[in-house]
């Protein structure tokens, strides 16, 4: 019986002066941060949804597959796809080094929109 191979994941290393940003971005915010294979992600405390993170020195942020395309084609984001063949469709990737703490805050506040109106996630109280 053959085995299939499982694809490689390569796990981009948080900058952390972005996770500063981003955490000093989240602050007040009805959500909460968790560490994820070595990286840092952050929740929506109603549905325990994630819906954004830190990978490299870029945002992964939770935005759903119509803003994806719209960002993507529009050259302000790029798909995230930690895995090649396994793309994240809701997620985009958007390049943060240089971003200022207002730019940090309107990404937040799109990813968290988007993502509040989710359902909560199954198995989690």
């Amino acid at each position: 019986m053959p085995t299939e191979k499982r694809p490689t994941i390569h796990m981009e290393k948080p900058d952390p002066v972005v996770a500063a940003r981003l955490e000093a971005a989240m602050a007040g915010l009805p959500v909460y941060r968790r560490s994820m294979f070595g990286g840092v992600a952050w929740f929506v405390e109603e549905n325990a949804q994630m819906f954004a993170g830190v990978w490299g020195a870029a945002l992964d942020l939770r935005v759903g597959v119509e803003d994806v395309a719209a960002l993507v084609s529009a050259g302000k984001a790029m798909p995230f796809a930690p895995m090649p063949e396994r793309p994240m469709r809701e997620y985009v990737l958007v390049a943060a080094a240089s971003m200022k703490p207002a730019e940090y805050k309107r990404w937040v506040a799109r990813a968290l929109a988007f993502t509040s109106a989710l359902p909560r996630k199954k198995g989690k109280a």
